[in-house]
């Protein structure tokens, strides 16, 4: 099996990179595809079917959210045809001594009780981001690059290269 894992973007450097593209063809060599959206899902919008990657991932606390949950998407006809890795709780259709028969994805993944007030915050935060909008939120960004590069003065050649990102993390 091939896997290609890139992010989006990188908030250090600004770079905003070609993912849709990256993600063809890797797909045209037969390999699955893993982003990286944690500088990304706070900051624009991130259609997982416009990027036509496998999977996505991020994590909670770059959108406002709480620490310690994030998000993982998978495409259904892959998930469906992945094995639970840990049992329990409400992902077992029926259990005999023979086998077990498990729920359809994502519901075959849940082994056990979810960490529901963090999902609740998590949700609430989507929801101010939301309501904020992710191209205001993008262009504040932009904006705050463009004061950086103005007050650096001297960065030309490098600088001049960097996307719509700003430069800086916190």
């Amino acid at each position: 099996m091939k896997l290609l894992l890139l992010r989006t973007y990188s908030n250090s450097l600004g770079t905003i990179n070609p993912v849709a593209e990256l993600c063809q063809k890797a797909h045209a060599i037969g390999a699955l595809t893993l982003l990286d959206a944690a500088q990304s899902a706070g900051h624009m919008p991130v259609d997982v079917r416009e990027l036509g990657c496998d999977f996505l991932a991020f994590s909670g606390h770059k959108m406002c959210g709480p620490t310690g949950i994030g998000v993982l998407y998978g495409r259904a006809e892959i998930l469906d045809s992945m094995p639970p890795w840990h049992g329990g709780g409400e992902m077992i259709v029926s259990v005999t001594l023979e086998r077990s028969m498990f729920k359809k994805a994502p519901h075959r993944f849940e082994g056990g009780t979810p960490s529901i007030g963090d999902a609740i915050g998590l949700a609430a935060a989507i929801d101010y981001i939301e309501q904020i909008g992710r191209a205001a939120i993008f262009e504040h960004a932009r904006n705050w690059r463009d004061m950086q590069l103005s007050a650096s003065g001297n960065c030309r050649g490098a600088c001049s290269k960097i996307a719509a990102r700003p430069i800086c993390s916190m």
